[in-house]
């Protein structure tokens, strides 16, 4: 399976290139800030790492 590393993946356009590597059955590691609204990839199947201060 391919993998992709997307940063500021919390944002509009981050969370809309996620959805699209989903549907392409790309697996997905997303970097945010800390304290960072997540609310756009909330419920999507990706792994989730904070970016350190």
């Amino acid at each position: 399976m391919k993998k992709a590393l997307v940063t500021g993946a919390a944002g509009f356009i981050g969370s809309h290139v996620v959805a699209q590597l989903l549907e392409k059955n790309i697996e997905v590691r997303a970097f945010v800030k800390p304290k960072e609204n997540t609310a756009n990839i909330k419920n999507l199947d990706i792994e989730i790492m904070e970016l350190a201060k």
